[in-house]
């Protein structure tokens, strides 16, 4: 909610991109605890079926009247600007500046927490990770240097 705020947007845009936040991931439920929590690399059908959380996270949402624009940004929170995501391979064209947020905002926690199968990174990491990022198109450039002047 704090990169939203920063980026300037009302309190009603805030309190929905921190819903979308705080959702974006709740097609995990339906992936087996096996799979999100397996300390090595998952195999392509266990990879698959990890992506598939986003598409799950999009139908939940969309059952709920008045969410629709939420479900959008979380279950696009894969997509990347070069059309190289998933699920649908969206590319800059259809992505709203709400999925890039709920996007980086996905990408530095995953980046920063502790998971499975490695330790959660430094900050200055993570951004110089995402920075790699937007070098090859996967994420805006212009919005990693607002999003590195709040987390820096």
């Amino acid at each position: 909610s704090s990169f939203a705020q920063y980026l300037g947007y009302d309190e009603i845009m805030v309190e929905k991109l921190t819903i979308a936040a705080n959702l974006h991931d709740i097609g995990k439920f339906i992936v087996p605890l096996e799979i999100l929590e397996k300390p090595k690399k998952l195999n392509s059908m266990e990879f698959l079926t990890m992506k598939s959380h986003v598409y799950y996270t999009k139908l939940i949402l969309k059952q709920i009247e008045g969410l629709e624009d939420i479900a959008e940004w979380a279950g696009n929170h894969h997509e990347k600007l070069n059309g190289k995501g998933y699920p649908e391979r969206l590319d800059e064209n259809s992505l709203t500046k709400e999925d890039q947020i709920i996007a980086f905002a996905d990408i530095y926690q995953a980046l920063i927490e502790d998971r499975p199968y490695r330790k959660g990174m430094a900050p200055k990491k993570a951004i110089d990770i995402m920075k790699n990022m937007a070098n090859k198109g996967y994420i805006c450039n212009r919005m990693l240097g607002d999003f590195k002047q709040l987390v820096l």
